[in-house]
């Protein structure tokens, strides 16, 4: 059984609201209209929701259409608002368009109601349909991101594991001090006390890299905050800095002084810094003639967005590619699963910037991304 089409019509004329639903039965559209001629009455019924349609007179007794069009935009922005007016003309009708009206009908022409009121529930379909898609979208991008958290993990096992032994090693080299220090006679408490320190220290160190492990590879959701990309960048390449050096390559960066913040996903835009410089560096593995060097600078880029380049010096690749390099499971390397610059390209769209690659005069390639600065 089809479902019948509720409808709130604001109206102060019963025999007008009978016509329309009379037209719309008679084109096979079954419908229930639920008359009102007050704001107070208008106002209920919006908040108690339920309605696929509002048809609103422009000129009432107690109340105005331009002021019902405000409120249901403020109070059901989701729901189509259609003007059925005879005191509309056709200057104030096109300006109620700008206000947020989906369309009108002037009484003189009521037939046209059902033409109209058939569009905008197809157009509200559609719209519906594409926030379905987006919210699908987005919680596809989220997962691809969780992909690239895994994979990024993996090719960080090296150097992790580095991070975290050398301060564990620490520890326990100052433990066995300590003890040697107190086993003394008689114990010599100053020496005992400044192992104890080193102990903290390293214990805190570790602390930090375990916690900066866990928020990359923990499965949150998105949670933009403000956020200054020059320090995000230094954290990351702190964060790769084993895997960086164990590469033998020599790292800059170029923040720009000053640089407005963004709005962001802090563990994100971490991800897609940690697949932009492990691309670098996979990039730059087979070169042995010239130092391996990785540039990292931010700057403006217009007024509303800031840039970061990360800017090697190995192999490139192949202009005729293009955005191919992009694409997922495209990959130009051996066993490469063609995933990172994906999930690098995902992460920057869902932030509203860009992403791009561009072939450097010198060897190597420079790879920038946008993202939008706080307004």
């Amino acid at each position: 059984m089809v479902p019948r089409l509720r409808i709130l019509h604001l109206e102060d004329d019963a025999a007008d609201s009978a016509l329309v639903q009379e037209l719309l039965e008679a084109r096979g559209v079954g419908c229930e209209l639920t008359r009102v001629d007050t704001a107070a009455a208008f106002g209920e019924l919006l908040d108690e929701g339920g309605f696929d349609l509002i048809l609103a007179d422009y000129t009432l007794p107690s109340f105005d259409g331009l002021s019902a069009l405000r409120l249901a935009r403020e109070r059901r922005p989701e729901t189509p608002f259609i003007f059925l007016s005879g005191t509309l003309d056709e200057e104030v009708a096109i300006e109620s368009l700008k206000v947020g009206a989906t369309d009108y009908v002037f009484k003189n022409k009521i037939s046209r109601v059902v033409f109209s009121v058939q569009r905008a529930l197809r157009e509200a379909a559609e719209r519906a349909g594409r926030a379905e898609a987006e919210k699908v979208l987005r919680a596809t991008q989220a997962e691809l991101a969780h992909v690239g958290h895994i994979m990024t993990m993996g090719e960080m096992a090296t150097s992790l594991a580095h991070e975290v032994t050398q301060p564990l090693s620490a520890i326990i080299l100052n433990g066995n001090a300590c003890l040697r220090w107190l086993s003394a006679q008689p114990p010599v408490l100053s020496e005992a006390r400044t192992s104890v320190e080193r102990i903290v220290r390293d214990a805190t160190r570790t602390g930090e890299v375990i916690a900066r492990i866990r928020a990359l590879a923990g499965r949150t959701a998105t949670e933009k905050e403000r956020l200054d990309l020059n320090e995000t960048i230094e954290q990351v390449v702190v964060l790769l800095g084993a895997e960086l050096r164990r590469n033998q390559v020599e790292v800059r960066t170029r923040p720009r002084p000053g640089l407005a913040p963004v709005w962001g996903d802090r563990i994100q835009l971490q991800q897609l810094l940690l697949n932009l410089l492990i691309n670098a560096t996979e990039a730059m593995s087979a070169v042995a003639e010239r130092p391996r060097e990785l540039v990292l600078s931010s700057a403006d880029h217009d007024p509303a967005q800031v840039v970061v380049s990360v800017r090697d010096n190995g192999t490139g690749f192949d202009p005729q590619l293009g955005d191919r390099i992009f694409d997922a499971f495209f990959s130009t390397k051996p066993g490469g699963l063609g995933m990172g610059l994906a999930i690098a390209r995902s992460i920057v769209e869902s932030h509203g910037g860009q992403l791009w690659a561009e072939a450097n005069h010198g060897p190597g390639t420079t790879f920038r991304f946008t993202v939008p600065k706080v307004t």
